[in-house]
């Protein structure tokens, strides 16, 4: 894929972030960048992930690691409904015990 260059002046505290992130995925800070750039872009509406943009294999996976909020979410479902239900039948059992049903 071509790749055009863009440039941009950052606060230092900004470059910090971006040092320290690169640093933490054992990247480089021109890759950090890009990783931030497509998420950011992703978060507002103005990447395509099932269009022409889309793009799979090591990158899509690297892509979904730079994004936790998009397994979290799923995740976060599932343990509502199963730690409701074990809560539920808990709070069922704790009352037949207290009745002497049980």
């Amino acid at each position: 894929m071509a790749r055009e260059q863009l440039q941009a002046r950052c606060d230092a505290d900004t470059v910090d972030q971006i040092e320290q992130y690169a640093e933490e995925k054992d990247i480089a800070k021109s890759e950090a960048m890009r990783r931030m750039l497509r998420a950011g872009l992703r978060v507002k509406g103005y990447r395509d992930e099932t269009g022409e943009n889309a793009h799979i294999g090591e990158g899509a996976v690297r892509d979904l690691s730079d994004n936790p909020e998009l397994s979290k979410a799923h995740i976060l479902d599932a343990v509502r409904i199963v730690g409701g239900a074990s809560i539920g039948l808990a709070l069922i059992y704790l009352l037949l015990v207290e009745i002497g049903l049980i």
